[in-house]
């Protein structure tokens, strides 16, 4: 189940929108969060404001916590909802302490997942972390189940913006995976931080940290495979494996392509696990890596026929021994699961010594039939091994000089990548070894070379489809040989761009401003276009990312900027942003200065204008009181006759006239008025 603000579609499921609380809930939300009963006056405020959210409870627990801390009022909080819900969010993170801010940058990373406390204190290394937890729910800026904290999915991205200085993506890592590696695989805490790794990888992901990638995927996969969830283990070998590949990491390439084998093998695709367990011998030799290479030899060795004894010589196919030992081979993973998982206490039944010591492999846990160490299991992966038969070849055994053309393998080769450093092994079967390749048509890509042992390795530099055959050739007397045509793509992987600052800070409307947008990756020079929404009213974005100009108009305006970079084949980088426009100081100023004198029983002909603000304007005496038969319309105009003064004596009327224009935040200017009705009768009829 995925909460989202928007609908997602798939292949499978389906989407239902969920509605928020109802009025009342929200009221009583609201005055429990506020810990007293609600005013008068704020009852029909939180009304808007749970209109304005959706009903959401986070939002609805955010106003509540800023009017108690008398930030904000409650009608205050209202009116800013209304044009933009987001701004809560906003005005709740900007209120947070330093250790507060960094908690909620843990939770930002690993969104999806509820983390332990423990779990949050060691990813972001914060002292006093049950009360910055506590905190933050209190605020309505996390949720908390039982003893556990964490944040919607939903609110990821734009918490990871508004927190970007505070996420410290490297050291969370290196702080989660420090965690894994000491935690016991099978406890739930361990499940939470697996998929909270899961997350932060997609974040690296984003940002090209192939680095943090492969700590994470290290750390995290023992757990899932422990818990036996195959899809989430292929997908964390595979993120690992090409970020590995990616940052130019050997050891971490041939450690998840030995783990890809092992799954394969769990899953009963032996030639695939074959195939990846023989690259991943290939590496670990070719870096000199030898416990790994020993572990992985294991692995290949239950891949292998059985040895059928001579004297029974039984005719079975051998594609019924090939599944046999595959079949025997789950058998001895599975004994290692439910070893590991604690079914057999300390990896051998109670009250008896275990038979077998721990593998001194750093990295692998080996496991047999006869025997499992459920400690070396819990020390980081899985690898399968047989301690009941000899280590053999993992070639086909030798046939007969001439018998058959040799039989190459792989049958296709996988894309390469330009500029990162591959290495893939053919290897054949049949004949007599060792075997020697070479390449008898076509061509190679740029940068790579095959060995005489087969090796197919380098730093391929040339985009494009390269066409070529491998021949190999045996070591009898009569040499026999085998041919395989293959077609190798050299690719250009695209990594998106990066946009910079995360966060727009506001403008002033009726201010000059600038600010400049940058972007990393890529090829520079980089140009910059708004792809979605609208910037506000008077600004511009250049070709070359300057945003600028006299914002003219309040309020909070989305948008998205998009920056394409100068490669051949261009790559992108989109950033979403919200930019609010804060209203400027804005001085109405009224005129005339002053008024002429009214005559009574004579029209009096005067208009007040306004300047400053937006027009038109609206007037209004707003203290004092005009002269009796004088009248002021709302366009600022006089209108009527000044009536007789009593006794026929002149008399002064003091009063003050208010302006106010007509911008989405109203300012107004007022002004103080003398009008003297002078002496005398005018042209009164008496």
């Amino acid at each position: 189940m995925i909460g989202s603000a928007h609908r997602i579609t798939g292949r499978s499921g389906s989407s239902r929108r969920l509605d928020g609380l109802p009025e009342e809930a929200a009221l009583a939300l609201v005055a429990g969060n506020l810990g007293r009963p609600l005013a008068a006056e704020e009852v029909g405020a939180v009304r808007r404001l749970a209109t304005a959210v959706d009903g959401q409870p986070l939002h609805l627990r955010q106003c509540a916590a800023l009017a108690r801390e008398g930030r904000h009022s409650l009608p205050s909080l209202a009116r800013q909802a209304a044009h933009d819900p987001e701004i809560l969010d906003r005005l709740s993170i900007n209120a947070l302490g330093q250790h507060e801010r960094r908690a909620l940058a843990v939770l930002a990373l690993t969104a999806g997942a509820l983390l332990p406390a423990a779990v949050v204190e060691a990813t972001g290394q914060i002292a006093y972390i049950a009360q910055q937890l506590e905190s933050l729910y209190r605020r309505g800026l996390a949720e908390q189940s039982d003893d556990r904290f964490g944040l919607p999915v939903c609110k990821a991205q734009s918490y990871r913006q508004m927190l970007f200085n505070d996420l410290q993506l490297a050291a969370s890592a290196r702080g989660l995976s420090s965690w894994l590696a000491l935690a016991d695989p099978t406890a739930t805490e361990s499940q939470s931080a697996a998929e909270a790794a899961l997350s932060m990888m997609e974040f690296a992901a984003e940002r090209g940290d192939w680095t943090t990638i492969v700590r994470l995927a290290r750390s995290a996969e023992r757990v899932l495979f422990i818990a036996g969830r195959w899809e989430a283990w292929h997908h964390t070998l595979s993120q690992g494996l090409d970020a590995a590949r990616t940052s130019g990491d050997r050891a971490a390439e041939a450690f998840f392509t030995h783990q890809q084998g092992t799954l394969a093998f769990c899953q009963d695709q032996l030639d695939d696990a074959r195939q990846l367990l023989q690259r991943a011998l290939t590496m670990r030799t070719q870096i000199r890596d030898d416990d790994g290479a020993s572990i992985t030899r294991h692995n290949l060795r239950l891949l292998e026929l059985p040895d059928v004894p001579p004297w029974r010589r039984p005719r079975v196919p051998r594609r019924a021994l090939r599944t046999l030992g595959g079949v025997l081979g789950t058998l001895a993973l599975v004994v290692g699961v439910v070893v590991t998982t604690g079914l057999i206490p300390n990896g051998h039944p109670a009250d008896s010594q275990p038979t077998v010591r721990p593998s001194t492999s750093a990295t692998h846990a080996t496991v047999s039939a006869s025997s499992v160490s459920a400690s070396s299991v819990a020390g980081s992966s899985v690898s399968a091994s047989s301690s009941s038969r000899p280590a053999t070849s993992a070639t086909s055994p030798s046939q007969p000089a001439g018998s058959s053309p040799l039989q190459l393998a792989p049958s296709a080769l996988p894309a390469v990548i330009a500029g990162a450093q591959d290495s893939q092994q053919i290897t054949a079967a049949g004949g007599t070894p060792p075997y020697t390749f070479a390449v008898t048509a076509g061509t190679l890509p740029p940068g790579l070379t095959l060995s005489a042992a087969g090796a197919l390795s380098g730093n391929p530099t040339t985009l494009g489809s390269y066409t070529f055959t491998i021949r190999a050739t045996d070591s009898s007397a009569i040499p026999d040989q085998g041919s395989a045509s293959y077609t190798l793509q050299v690719m250009q992987v695209k990594l998106a761009l990066t946009l910079s600052p995360a966060i727009l800070p506001a403008v002033t409307a009726g201010a000059q401003d600038s600010q400049q947008i940058t972007a990393a990756g890529g090829t520079p020079p980089y140009t910059f276009a708004v792809t979605a929404g609208t910037l506000p009213p008077g600004l511009a974005l250049s070709a070359a990312g300057a945003l600028s100009g006299t914002p003219t108009t309040a309020g909070s305006y989305k948008f998205t900027i998009t920056a394409t970079d100068s490669s051949a084949t261009p790559g992108k980088g989109s950033a979403p942003y919200t930019l609010l426009v804060a209203p400027g100081i804005i001085t109405i100023t009224l005129a005339p200065d002053a008024l002429p004198d009214g005559i009574p029983c004579t029209s009096y002909d005067q208009t007040i204008t306004a300047s400053g603000g937006t027009a038109p304007y609206s007037f209004s005496v707003s203290s004092g009181s005009l002269p009796p038969g004088l009248s002021l319309s709302p366009a600022g105009v006089f209108s009527g006759s000044p009536e007789i003064t009593p006794k026929g004596n002149g008399q002064s009327y003091s009063f003050t006239i208010q302006a106010t224009d007509s911008s989405a935040t109203p300012a107004s200017g007022s002004q103080a008025y003398t009008l003297n009705v002078v002496k005398g009768i005018g042209t009164c009829i008496l």
